[in-house]
């Protein structure tokens, strides 16, 4: 810890996976875009639909979800650091 009471955990570059929900996210996206883009150049048909197609729309319903995950995910880490912060300021002398 330094001085400034500053561990590593508080540095932005230096998070867990788990407070990093736009990193993860993200990863999740350009996973699923190069599993699309890999297909795009097949002549493969599903009920006459090109499968690209078909990706490219569950790809939709995928921003949607992910979406939703992003916010209550991101909601939850703020939460549990404003109560962390709460606690800590709590225990410091002086501050009743």
């Amino acid at each position: 810890m330094s001085a400034t009471g500053a561990g590593p955990s508080s540095l932005p570059g230096r998070q867990p996976p788990s407070r990093r929900p736009g990193l993860v996210l993200t990863g999740v996206l350009v996973a699923y875009s190069a599993v699309v883009f890999a297909w795009w150049p097949t002549g493969q048909h599903v009920m006459g639909i090109a499968l690209a197609a078909w990706l490219m729309l569950g790809g939709a319903v995928l921003w949607t979800v992910l979406g939703v995950v992003y916010v209550v995910w991101t909601e939850r880490v703020e939460r549990a650091e404003a109560r962390r912060h709460a606690a800590r300021a709590a225990d410091r002398p002086g501050s009743e």
